[in-house]
C-alpha cells in the first residue's frame, strides 16, 4: 500500500530540502524501522509518497498488467562496497546495476531506452557522521514493459537496493497509453 500527502507551504516560502528530509526521517523512523519516501515539491506544497500512512494521508491503490507499458524514473545508488568502503560505479556498470534493479522490479527495459544519466553526489547528513558524506547516484530513464506486476506494486511500495531512507530507490512510474 502506498500512501499519499500532500504538506502545504507554512508562510508561502518552499523549504530547504535538507530540511524536508530530516523533517521526514524523524516522522518515519519514529518505528525505528528504515522507511523509503518520494517527496516532489510543487509550487505551493510537497507531496510525500509513503508506504508508511502519515496522518492525514491517503491509500493510492496501484493496479498494473502483464504487457502494460510504462515510463519509470529512479535514483539509484549506484556504489560497491569494498569492507566499510564504497566506490561508485561509472556508467557501464550503472546500466547494468540498473538493468539488475528494474528487473527485481517486474520490469523490462524496451531496446535501447534505458538511459543512465549523469552521476551526481549529493551531501547527506547521518546521525552515525559528524559531517554530511556523500552519496553516489545515478538517475535512470526508462521506457519498459511490465512482466512482474506483483514485483513493481512492491518495488513502488518498498524501494529498490540502499539508501531508500534518503530519497534514491523510489520509483516514479508512468502508465503509457
Amino acid at each position: 500500500m502506498l500512501f499519499e500527502k500532500s504538506i502545504p507551504f507554512q508562510d508561502g516560502a518552499a523549504p530547504d530540502p535538507h530540511e524536508i528530509h530530516k523533517d521526514l526521517d524523524r516522522i518515519l523512523a519514529a518505528d525505528h524501522r528504515s522507511r523509503g519516501y518520494q517527496y516532489t515539491i510543487t509550487t505551493d506544497a510537497v507531496i510525500v509518497r509513503t508506504s508508511q500512512a502519515l496522518p492525514g494521508s491517503t491509500p493510492v491503490r496501484l493496479q498494473y498488467d502483464v504487457g502494460q507499458s510504462v515510463a519509470v524514473t529512479v535514483d539509484l545508488n549506484t556504489v560497491r562496497r569494498h569492507g566499510s568502503k564504497e566506490f561508485a560505479l561509472n556508467r557501464e556498470q550503472a546500466t547494468a546495476f540498473a538493468l539488475q534493479k528494474l528487473g527485481e522490479a517486474g520490469l523490462i527495459p524496451v531496446d535501447g531506452n534505458l538511459f543512465v544519466l549523469g552521476q551526481y553526489r549529493t551531501p547527506v547528513v547521518s546521525p552515525n557522521k559528524p559531517a554530511p558524506v556523500p552519496m553516489f547516484v545515478h538517475t535512470v530513464n526508462a521506457f519498459a514493459t511490465v512482466v512482474d506486476p506483483a514485483a513493481l506494486v512492491k518495488a513502488i511500495n518498498e524501494g529498490l537496493g540502499r539508501k531508500r531512507r534518503y530519497g534514491c530507490g523510489m520509483l516514479r512510474v508512468k502508465v503509457l497509453a
